[in-house]
């Protein structure tokens, strides 16, 4: 089990602080962690996604890193 990524889409927490970060940040923080897993030998990799804000970029880079059909 990989740590938790504590931040992501959430533009309506910007007042809470550091928990907010940019589409592309975010694509770019889940590309690299699971570009880093798969290169370990996983290969089944199941994402948990706790936030409604984050649903479309990880669909993206799912459909971007998944396997074909």
């Amino acid at each position: 089990m990989a740590p938790v990524v504590w931040s992501g889409l959430s533009e309506h927490h910007m007042p809470f602080g550091g928990t907010h970060l940019s589409h592309a940040t975010f694509r770019a923080v889940l590309h690299d962690l699971i570009v880093s897993i798969t290169r370990h030998g996983f290969r089944h990799i199941l994402i948990s996604n706790s936030h409604g804000g984050n649903m479309v970029a990880m669909q993206q880079i799912c459909d971007e890193l998944g396997s074909p059909g």
